[in-house]
């Protein structure tokens, strides 16, 4: 994964960036697209805490919230496709919206603040099973720079297969408009909070790293692949922490 990117946010699928030029905003999206609540979950690097957040018809943030409080305010534009820029008073960076207009995923321009949020969605059950990982992914996706501004833009797939008893929890096939090949698996997850574990190969590239974290309906995951070495899972305390962002992509996707 190319070292120069440090925030890579995939819409859908694929983990594995090469180059792409851009494009124009996506047909009927504005930041009116945004209007309404999203609830989901913010991870700060370290603990995750289930989040809320609130847009007008204008793209306005009237309400940021995690841990059961309110924290901030802001607002948002259209950038390219369905990726917005926004701004708050102690944060900036990229929204990320789904084809279906039902998921948006989070990246702070502050390393390691990520969330992942559904439209009039609920809180996250502790009742996700291996097997709902399985299934096909497609859509889009985007690349994003330190800056968290579009780098590039492009289409991609994933299908993940059942596992082994006893030896892993699903194996994946993933590419890329682009050419992207990777193979991978995943060999844990955490059942309360939704998170697979993994890791894979991209053709060209080499291995990485790879956390899934599913929609609390199991219809989105939002993905993040990093360079071995970069991710520390502590069994103690059933968390995964990311220490070392420099060359990680991150990815939501979507089934069907």
């Amino acid at each position: 994964m190319k070292s120069v990117i440090k925030y890579v946010l995939i819409i859908w699928t694929a983990i594995f960036l090469n180059g792409c030029g851009g494009g124009d905003s996506a047909p009927g999206v504005s930041v009116a697209s945004l209007q309404g609540t999203w609830y989901g979950a913010l991870w700060e690097g370290t603990y995750y805490l289930e989040a809320s957040i609130t847009f007008d018809n204008a793209g306005k943030i009237t309400s940021f919230s995690w841990g059961g409080e309110p924290q901030d305010t802001g607002t948002t534009k259209l950038d390219q496709g369905r990726v917005f820029a926004y701004a708050m008073t102690k944060d900036s960076g990229a929204l990320l919206l789904d084809n279906t207009g039902q998921y948006l995923a989070f990246a702070s321009d502050n390393i390691g603040d990520i969330g992942f949020f559904q439209k009039d969605g609920s809180g996250y059950p502790a009742d996700f099973r291996d097997a709902d990982i399985i299934a096909k992914w497609s859509g889009y996706s985007v690349s994003l720079t330190f800056d968290a501004e579009i780098d590039q833009l492009f289409t991609s797939s994933a299908d993940v297969s059942g596992g082994s008893p006893g030896v892993n929890y699903g194996t994946f096939v993933a590419s890329d408009s682009l050419g992207g090949d990777s193979t991978g698996v995943f060999l844990n997850y955490h059942q309360t909070v939704g998170l697979w574990l993994g890791e894979g190969n991209t053709v060209g590239e080499g291995a990485f790293e790879l956390l899934v974290w599913l929609s609390a309906d199991k219809k989105a995951a939002f993905t993040i692949g990093c360079d071995p070495g970069a991710m520390y899972n502590d069994p103690v305390v059933g968390k995964v922490y990311i220490i070392d962002f420099t060359g990680c992509s991150y990815t939501v996707w979507n089934k069907g």
